[in-house]
């Protein structure tokens, strides 16, 4: 029983950390969009010359 118990524990807690990862990438991947369009125009068209 005890066994059994440690193996859930780690494999619950293996997912955690795992989604706890993904929430963190998906906040930093937030992060950069809200910037990229609070940025001005001048700034978004220096970035991609080509869109000029």
């Amino acid at each position: 029983m005890q066994v059994s118990d440690a193996r859930r524990f780690a494999v619950i807690s293996l997912r955690g950390r795992r989604l706890a990862q993904l929430g963190s990438c998906l906040q930093q991947v937030s992060r950069q969009l809200s910037v990229r369009r609070a940025a001005p125009p001048a700034a978004r068209y220096a970035q991609y010359p080509s869109a000029r």
